[in-house]
């Protein structure tokens, strides 16, 4: 994998009509993100996927619309609860056993 160093450069590789995936969270890449709504307008049909982006999400604004679609791969809450309630059994799970040494 090329390391590249800086923006405009590692947003040289896209074309129109290809998808791109934003990794999101803590991880979510912002000048990547910057760079990539500078220069969305030269391009068409590109497919933006992301699951929870924190920030702004420029890209999915109606300005947007005639260069590029959003695929929001968001969970539902049903899992959002299931997730928690996981953290949640791990912690008391982890207390109990702190408890018993």
């Amino acid at each position: 994998m090329k390391i590249h160093s800086n923006v405009d450069e590692a947003l040289d590789f896209i074309e129109s009509g290809q998808k791109i995936f934003v990794h999101g969270a803590t991880a979510t890449p912002h000048s990547l993100i910057k760079g990539l709504v500078d220069v969305l307008p030269h391009y068409k049909d590109i497919e933006i996927m992301h699951l929870h982006t924190h920030g702004n999400a420029e890209y999915a604004t109606e300005k947007f619309k005639d260069n590029c679609r959003v695929t929001n791969l968001f969970w539902v809450e049903i899992f959002e609860n299931i997730l928690i309630m996981t953290v949640l059994i791990t912690f008391l799970v982890s207390c109990l056993r702190f408890q018993s040494y």
